[in-house]
């Protein structure tokens, strides 16, 4: 009997140690770096390549179960075979500049079978691009900037909606260079990121329209101008076209505001001036007439030509309800000089929900 009571405590005791043991036992990796910078190197060097270790710290084997980067750019490679305690993974990751010149900073997602699984790594650098990959990406160059294109064009949008626009950029200098901005209309704001380009980095070069604050409905075209400071050498100026076509908003005209809309009428639907002396040393002028057929006040917010050498006025800018005024285009002498026709148009703009935007052309012939 105190036999069998001993044999029974001896077993006990050897499932309690084993039970400790089966409790202390842990998957876990220490990894000697989880960031590799690759500095700068050139892209026509092609790929660049570093290895990830991390050491079982653990008291039972670890497998790598998968690695993915975040682009086709960056290829992890590894090996599935389990990884005995003590011993090191070794994950190698890939980095191709080809056609992407700049800063990189990519992450490579590994997945073990630890807890947590997820592990990450990143690999960054700095990739000078090559004469060819710059003239695809950035087409356009200012001394040391390089451009992705030299105008801003940001469509349609609604008055009081604010709208950006991106330029990116590329500093192929060897000093680094902070755009400062010397000229923008109140209604533009510009921003730089980051605000300081090192040599051989991109930039982005954004412009945001607060149309709120926008002179004009319709075409508007202004610009924005921009220092581009080396922090050794002499500065470089940029002008940027920047172009918009404010629309008036009625989205906010409810019900009974749509039914009591004023409704523009025009006399023409075509401005013809016929023939015109090409001696002429007079402007020729065209009128029109404008009515409001609808129940409230018809507002002009803005008539124009694209065409210097024409110019487009309105008698009244408000018209009332069933009234009219004129509109009055009248071509300069200058305007006609070498040419055969007059193939062009007007923009008519008015508070109408109807046709709030009207197009009429205007020909002539030059003899």
């Amino acid at each position: 009997m105190k036999r069998t009571h001993l044999i029974q405590l001896s077993l006990t005791a050897t499932m309690m140690t084993a039970a400790v043991i089966v409790c202390h036992a842990r998957k876990e990796v220490s990894w000697v770096e989880t960031t590799h910078d690759f500095a700068v190197f050139n892209e026509d060097d092609g790929k660049v390549t570093t290895v990830f270790k991390g050491v079982n710290t653990g008291d039972e084997p670890v497998q790598v179960v998968s690695a993915r980067a975040t682009c086709g750019c960056t290829r992890p490679k590894f090996d599935s075979r389990p990884v005995h305690p003590g011993d090191t993974i070794r994950i190698q990751v890939s980095y191709d500049p080809s056609g992407r010149p700049g800063r990189f900073d990519k992450k490579i997602y590994v997945d073990l079978d630890t807890d947590p699984s997820r592990h990450t790594l990143h690999v960054k650098g700095t990739a000078i691009g090559s004469a060819s990959s710059l003239t695809a990406h950035y087409p356009i160059q200012a001394e040391n900037i390089r451009l992705q294109k030299d105008m801003l064009m940001l469509g349609d949008m609604h008055k009081g909606a604010i709208k950006s626009a991106y330029i990116e950029c590329y500093n192929v200098g060897n000093d680094s260079i902070t755009p400062i901005l010397k000229y923008a209309p109140d209604y533009i704001h510009l921003l730089s990121s980051p605000a300081k380009i090192a040599p051989g980095e991109q930039a982005i070069l954004s412009a945001t329209i607060y149309s709120i604050n926008a002179p004009v409905y319709g075409l508007l075209t202004d610009s924005i101008k921009i220092e581009m400071r080396p922090d050794s050498s002499p500065s470089s100026f940029l002008s940027i076209p920047v172009t918009a076509f404010i629309n008036e908003d009625f989205s906010v005209w409810d019900e009974k505001a749509l039914a009591n809309a004023p409704e523009s009428t025009l006399s023409v639907d075509k401005v013809d001036l016929g023939n015109i002396d090409s001696l002429s040393a007079t402007p020729i002028s065209y009128t029109a007439t404008l009515s409001n057929t609808g129940k409230n006040a018809l507002i002009v917010r803005r008539v124009y030509s694209p065409d210097d050498g024409i110019t487009v006025t309105t008698g009244n800018k408000k018209v009332k309800k069933g009234d009219s005024t004129t509109v009055t285009i009248t071509v300069s002498p200058e305007y006609i000089r070498n040419k055969e026709i007059i193939n062009t148009s007007f923009v008519l703009i008015t508070n109408d929900p109807s046709n709030p935007v009207r197009t009429v052309r205007i020909v002539g012939m030059i003899d």
